[in-house]
């Protein structure tokens, strides 16, 4: 129980209060500061992508490491896709079940959240700010969805999302193609 004297053990949490009162009372906390939103952008803008900066850090949550990640991935070009089906979806040029089809080939998990960040902005935009959503570079379809949405409706879609969420942290294995419909299915009811 007790390490010799030269052993060091390094424990790195972002949530240092799930940890047990034994535990942290053995421990010396050191908080590293994330890094600023201009340091974000300029430390993007050093590796030269070729993507909006504001655009990969508000998917990433403002975690310049993991925008750079998006950068480098087609998660952009996925993102895109969606948004593209979900319009046609809105405007009657494609089904539920092809809209479905079509995202099955995205992992459940960041299909989750796409639309929890859809459903955050619409919410955003309900409540009349809209230069807080993630998805800037969809203000205006989105603006024209909220219009046609319900606030109550979008939260418990939201409530849903999460739900889900929580099923795929938790290693619970969720039929993909049904989730995926269902989301696609509840979606259109939104509107």
């Amino acid at each position: 129980e007790e390490p010799a004297s030269n052993v060091v053990v390094m424990l790195i949490t972002s949530h240092p209060a799930a940890l047990s009162a034994t535990i942290r009372s053995r421990c010396q906390a050191i908080a590293i500061k994330t890094p600023s939103y201009s340091q974000a952008q300029d430390f993007l803008k050093q590796h030269a992508l070729d993507v909006d900066p504001k655009l990969v850090l508000a998917l990433a949550e403002n975690a310049p490491l993991k925008a750079l990640e998006l950068a480098k991935e087609d998660v952009l070009q996925k993102r895109q896709e969606f948004f593209q089906y979900l319009y046609e979806l809105q405007n009657k040029k494609m089904s539920t079940v092809q809209v479905a089809q079509h995202l099955l080939d995205h992992e459940l998990r960041s299909l989750l959240i796409m639309f929890m960040h859809i459903i955050s902005d619409l919410v955003k935009i309900k409540l009349g700010a809209p230069e807080n959503i993630i998805n800037q570079d969809q203000l205006e379809e989105l603006s024209q969805l909220a219009d046609k949405a319900n606030l109550n409706n979008l939260l418990s879609y939201q409530t849903k999302l999460l739900t889900l969420s929580q099923y795929t942290s938790s290693k619970i294995n969720l039929n993909q193609q049904l989730t995926t419909e269902t989301l696609i299915i509840t979606w259109a009811q939104l509107f």
